[in-house]
């Protein structure tokens, strides 16, 4: 009896050291650089990732990488903070930021967590074959979760295949994927870089209920609240910049989003079509898209916008932001046969392909532009025109649904073809080419330096500012709801100016 009892003893001492008890301490590190497993201290920390997502995250609690190293697989940490104590997941030492390598869909999966930080990691999900495959995955799968924060991420190369919406491929995926009213509560996706991705670069599906979609403004308990997508740099990306759905009150701003819808594909693909654009929004309300910078959007066949006027919203704002050199055009009008409002206004487009390309995207009848806006815009480049569906047009597809005022349209060089104007539209400056509406103006706008292109939303804008005595100054007429300063952040006067700026 006391021989079994000591051989017992002996086994049970060598499952301690074969594996290690898990540190319970308020901080778990990570050093997959180590041969043998530890307990999560400092001097003795764990060694893969496995063995990290073993450590329920809690109230106060970090879970931290070191720097310089690599670990493979995929990091799904499990549990939540509070409000007052959220737990962070985050980087230790010094050096580069560690790199997770994944080997499977997701290189980070955050699931069911509230109150939780992740930020100062390097992520990529590479692959040998097309496949579904995402940097950061979000994802909620019952009840509200709450004070989720990705911020300061490096993600790149994560080569997925083309799948959107929920479940998609990309470098930020965000998923509700429980029956309603699942959501998310204060999301804030900040300060991460992007690059080298397939489809995605930030994509939010914030609800599963698919309507019918309330009115702006109508209480929707099912969709996703307090989200904010800001100061993200993204580049080289497959398909779409940022795209929140499902959201109410969105906040998308300060981002930079370039090179994107490089694997978009045409209405007439026979592998069928991929459309993209910088930045969006779809099943929606109220979403605010501003001050940021879009270039470089390819166009492919289909979309290649900087930004885009969907069907199935309302109450969006574009404004403030800088859209340049892009192949599909400066921004999207799409048609729609649900009651919407969209503004876009006070925004700078240098050298785009289109001053807005147009598609009758909802195809049920009655689709028209009824309840957008196109007011206080400078827009200039060579050969300003219309697009449908990707081709020049001197006709909007609906002129007496589309509003537009106090915009400055500036040919460089000047253009003998006119730019068609819509039923309701009046105060517009109209240099370098033909005028349209009442109350134009035809004059030289007296720019500040309109030749300036190229980076830097505030660099070019002050380019485009108006000089004292501009012909613009103080001469638009006054629109309803219109915001209290211009693009540049300066006190908006009455009457207004023509264009994005005031002098």
């Amino acid at each position: 009896m006391r021989l079994r009892s000591a051989t017992a003893l002996l086994t049970a001492a060598i499952a301690t050291v074969a594996a290690p008890a898990v540190s319970a301490a308020p901080v778990s590190y990570v050093d997959c650089s180590r041969s043998a497993p530890g307990t999560g201290s400092v001097s003795r920390p764990l060694n893969t990732l496995s063995r990290a997502n073993a450590v329920p995250l809690r109230p106060g609690t970090r879970l931290l990488l070191r720097r310089g190293t690599r670990c493979s697989g995929t990091l799904a940490p499990s549990g939540s903070g509070t409000a007052a104590r959220p737990a962070v997941v985050g980087a230790y030492g010094r050096g580069p930021r560690p790199h997770i390598s994944a080997t499977g869909e997701d290189a980070v999966l955050l699931k069911d967590t509230s109150h939780v930080v992740f930020r100062g990691l390097d992520v990529s999900n590479r692959g040998s074959s097309e496949a579904r495959r995402r940097g950061v995955h979000v994802v909620a799968t019952t009840g509200v979760m709450r004070d989720v924060t990705v911020r300061g991420v490096r993600i790149h190369d994560v080569q997925g295949d083309l799948a959107k919406d929920a479940g998609g491929s990309g470098g930020i995926q965000v998923d509700v994927a429980g029956p309603a009213p699942t959501h998310f509560d204060d999301l804030l996706i900040e300060g991460n870089v992007i690059a080298d991705v397939s489809r995605s670069g930030i994509f939010i599906v914030g609800t599963t209920d698919p309507g019918p979609r309330p009115r702006a403004g109508a209480p929707w308990p099912a969709a996703s609240t307090r989200v904010r997508v800001r100061g993200n740099r993204l580049r080289r990306l497959g398909g779409d910049g940022i795209v929140p759905l499902g959201t109410v009150g969105a906040v998308v701003e300060r981002n930079v989003v370039s090179l994107g819808n490089l694997r978009g594909r045409g209405l007439g693909d026979p592998a069928g079509m991929v459309c993209n654009a910088g930045i969006w929004t779809f099943h929606a309300n109220g979403t605010v898209i501003q001050r940021n910078e879009v270039f470089g959007m390819r166009f492919n066949g289909c979309d290649g916008t900087g930004f885009d006027v969907d069907y199935d919203q309302d109450g969006t704002v574009i404004q403030f932001n800088y859209s340049h050199d892009n192949e599909g055009g400066f921004v999207l009008f799409c048609t729609d046969a649900d009651p919407r409002a969209a503004d876009v206004r006070f925004n700078l487009s240098v050298a785009d392909r289109f001053v807005a390309n147009q598609s009758p995207c909802s195809l049920r009848a009655g689709a028209t532009y009824s309840g957008l806006r196109f007011y206080n815009n400078t827009v200039a480049g060579a050969g300003l025109s219309w697009g449908i569906l990707g081709g020049p047009s001197t006709a909007l597809l609906d002129r007496a649904g589309l509003e537009m005022y106090n915009n400055l349209f500036l040919a460089r060089p000047a253009q003998s073809a006119a730019l068609a104007c819509a039923v309701r539209c009046s105060s517009n400056l109209w240099s370098g080419l033909p005028p349209a509406g009442s109350g134009a103006l035809t004059t030289d706008p007296l720019l500040r330096d309109p030749a300036r292109r190229g980076r830097g939303r505030v660099r070019v804008g002050l380019g485009f500012r108006p000089r004292p005595g501009s012909p613009a100054a103080r001469s638009g007429i006054a629109i309803t709801g219109s915001p209290r300063v211009d693009y540049l952040g300066a006190p908006l006067t009455s009457p207004p100016p023509r264009g994005f700026a005031r002098p």
